[in-house]
Parts: structure tokens; C-alpha cells; sequence
């Protein structure tokens, strides 16, 4: 999702954020995920993790144990 984003600061965890610099804006990208907790995590998501993490790297897939979340 694109979006564009100001650089924001502030001097210390008490003081609210005020605008930095120039007031500079920078294109951004911006992923957002949902996490399905209706699915069950049986034995055709395993097969799946298992198959998956055969082609590309096993941390990188969707289908994983809810215990990693």
C-alpha cells in the first residue's frame, strides 16, 4: 500500500512529536497482514509448511504454527 510519511522527533520520552526539518516527506510502503484465528492449524496446514519450506525459506512462509506468534 503506498503511502507518504513527514519525519517526526522529539527531544525526550516526556515532549510531544513536532515536525523535523523541512518538512520533508518520503514515499513509503506499507505492509499490513491479518493473522486468521479461525483456521486451524491441522494437518493440511503442516503438509503445507512442509511442502513450502522445500522451494523457499521456512520463516518466510504464511502457513506456520500459531505457537510462533
Amino acid at each position: 500500500m503506498p503511502a507518504r510519511a513527514e519525519r517526526m522527533a522529539r527531544r525526550s520520552d516526556f515532549d510531544q512529536y513536532t515536525p523535523c526539518c523541512s518538512g520533508e516527506t518520503y514515499d513509503v510502503v506499507i505492509y499490513c497482514g491479518i493473522i486468521d484465528i479461525l483456521q486451524d492449524y491441522d494437518i493440511s496446514k503442516k503438509l503445507e509448511h512442509a511442502y513450502k519450506s522445500l522451494q523457499v525459506d521456512p520463516s518466510s512462509i504464511s502457513a506456520v504454527d500459531p505457537k510462533l506468534y
